[in-house]
């Protein structure tokens, strides 16, 4: 059986100053649910507003 691992990585505005998970707990959070970075974010900060966002959608539709 092949597998891989992959850390959880996030995607931000260049010049956010967000380089790790912890200011999170503030931020409002787009995720793909049902897969482990979305579990990850969700265990690590709990207080962060997650909206769980259909894959198939367009960027435009957000």
């Amino acid at each position: 059986m092949s597998y891989f691992a992959s850390g959880t990585k996030i995607l931000v505005k260049k010049g956010s100053g967000l380089e790790t998970i912890d200011p999170l707990a503030v931020r409002q959070v787009g995720v793909i649910p049902k897969i482990t970075n979305a579990r990850v974010i969700e265990q690590q900060q709990p207080a962060a507003k997650i909206y769980k966002i259909n894959y198939k959608m367009s960027i435009a539709s957000i």
